[in-house]
């Protein structure tokens, strides 16, 4: 986790931000409209990676190399349990999402707020 973030930091900005949503990849804190959400690393790692592609539609496969690492195994319900989680704390509606957006067929995308 310290390399990605030490990485993060060379490659990119220490805070991505999203509208409201705000995630520090130095201090690992997410705050969504000034409320700092609890999240477990993975949930983080995943955040990050999403917010950092904003617009971009990510497959699971994707995802579960690049957050979760290649030497790991899972499915991509490991994937879609996280994406629904997270739902869970960003989304007024999470059964309705507008934020993390589900792209049949293809994967995910965190949109752009607003947009």
């Amino acid at each position: 986790m310290r390399a990605l973030l030490r990485r993060a930091s060379l490659d990119g900005p220490e805070v991505l931000t999203n509208g409201p949503l705000s995630v520090n990849l130095s201090a690992a804190e997410v705050h969504l409209a000034g409320r700092r959400l609890t999240l477990t690393r993975r949930e983080f790692d995943l955040l990050a990676f999403l917010t950092r592609h904003v617009g971009v539609v990510c497959g699971r496969t994707e995802l579960l190399e690049r957050v979760w690492g290649p030497a790991v195994v899972h499915t991509g319900r490991t994937v879609d349990q996280h994406v629904a989680q997270l739902r869970a704390l960003l989304e007024d509606t999470p059964a309705h999402p507008t934020l993390l957006e589900t792209v049949r067929g293809q994967g995910y995308r965190m949109r752009r707020w607003g947009g």
